[in-house]
């Protein structure tokens, strides 16, 4: 599937985990440029190493210790 808008920029995500098989933007030039990292087919994703594509989320350990200090302020979050 693609997913593309007005302008032509555009997306092709494929159905394993949250991957994008390319996302098309334009360059400094104008020209659209695929900026994904990945495989040509699909065939190479079920393993996915180095997890070209993958979209990391928040159960992802982005906050280690599930504490988050900002403005001089703690805060303890839920642990994934």
């Amino acid at each position: 599937m693609n997913l593309t808008n007005a302008n032509d920029r555009g997306a092709e995500p494929i159905e394993i985990g949250m991957t994008s098989r390319s996302i098309h933007v334009p360059d400094r030039n104008g020209h659209l440029e695929d900026v994904v990292s990945g495989w040509d087919y699909l065939e190479g994703y079920p393993s996915n190493e180095p997890y070209f594509g993958a979209h990391v989320g928040r159960y992802a350990n982005p906050i280690g210790d599930a504490t988050l200090d900002t403005d001089g302020q703690s805060f303890q979050l839920d642990a994934n």
